[in-house]
């Protein structure tokens, strides 16, 4: 059951990555970050629902999830964050 609520919660945070990627590209800003999380987001969520008991898929989420904990905490820094949403 654990797998099938990470699934869902990966589609909200996919579908939310999603957002912000297309608010940009309305308001013709930098997008590749946001696009770039909401296929992975929507990816790994489609893989633990669709096989959720699978041994394999667990292991890789929790890799997948540090890796991004990390790479969010980076992009937070004042210059990283700025070049990200500045415009093209």
């Amino acid at each position: 059951i654990i797998a099938v609520a990470w699934g869902f919660l990966g589609l909200m945070e996919g579908a939310h990555a999603f957002n912000h990627a297309f608010s940009r590209i309305a308001r013709s800003e930098r997008c590749v970050y946001y696009l770039g999380k909401g296929v992975i987001e929507v990816i790994l969520a489609f893989i633990l629902l669709y096989e959720p008991s699978h041994p394999d898929h667990i292991p890789l989420h929790i890799i997948v999830f540090g890796v991004q904990m990390i790479f969010d905490a980076v992009t937070m820094f004042p210059p990283l964050k700025e070049f990200l949403s500045r415009k093209s």
